[in-house]
């Protein structure tokens, strides 16, 4: 990350030119390539809740944890996911002397 050579670029997500240019995220597995759409851009501490989200079997608790990481978003881009729509998180150090986490959240298309 210091050196640029990995995950830097998700820094560009901090500004919001760079969101509405960037709003579509690629994301290829083995099983193919999906598109996401840029929802939010959060700065959080290594141990937030939303790290422990990882799905949500009724709509009221995804709702709810979308909302609370939306609170503590420094932009929002797109509407927020509807219930059972996939979400991708892209995590990386951002302010690591303090903790900090750089999250780049995104809604399958």
């Amino acid at each position: 990350m210091m050196n640029g050579t990995m995950f830097a670029a998700l820094q560009g997500y901090v500004q919001e030119d760079f969101c509405k240019v960037h709003p579509i995220v690629e994301f290829q597995t083995a099983d193919g390539c999906a598109k996401y759409r840029v929802f939010a851009v959060a700065w959080v501490k290594s141990n937030d809740e939303w790290y422990k989200f990882v799905s949500a079997d009724a709509a009221e608790d995804f709702n709810s944890a979308v909302e609370k990481v939306i609170g503590k978003a420094l932009l929002t881009i797109n509407p927020p996911p509807e219930y059972r729509q996939q979400i991708l998180t892209l995590s990386t150090c951002y302010d690591s002397a303090h903790n900090g986490r750089l999250l780049v959240l995104a809604a399958k298309l």
